[in-house]
């Protein structure tokens, strides 16, 4: 009988998008600053792979430096999509945002997102199994 595979969640992109630094051009920013190479980092962001220790160990500490605090590895991966704090904002100390594809070109809040409070998009959401 073969196990159930399961592809690792992440928050990378979501963390990054807290960030100066990886906010704008973060792929390549990041993927450079870790050492990476660029298509296992889309491979990861998109879920389509499961990345190995040493990726999500060089990830984990460059997103950290970037940060300038310490985070718990289990913050940017989970096997389950469950993380110790559940918002990202949370977690990197930000005061409730919204990222900038919930606006329109005239700074204005899209319809679809007028309803989601700031801070609320960076929780995941809870698997099913």
């Amino acid at each position: 009988m073969n196990p159930i595979r399961r592809r690792a969640r992440n928050r990378i992109q979501q963390i990054m998008i807290h960030t100066s630094r990886y906010s704008f051009m973060g792929q390549a920013r990041l993927a450079e600053d870790a050492g990476v190479s660029r298509s296992a980092l889309s491979r990861i962001l998109s879920g389509q792979s499961n990345p190995s220790f040493a990726l999500v160990m060089a990830l984990h500490t460059t997103l950290e430096k970037e940060l300038g605090k310490r985070i718990d590895p289990r913050e940017v991966l989970s096997l389950d999509g469950t993380y110790p704090t559940p918002s990202v904002c949370e977690l990197v100390g930000c005061k409730g945002c919204l990222p900038a594809n919930f606006y329109d070109r005239a700074d204005n809040i899209k319809e679809e997102f007028r309803e989601v409070p700031s801070g609320q998009w960076s929780i995941a959401p809870k698997e099913e199994v």
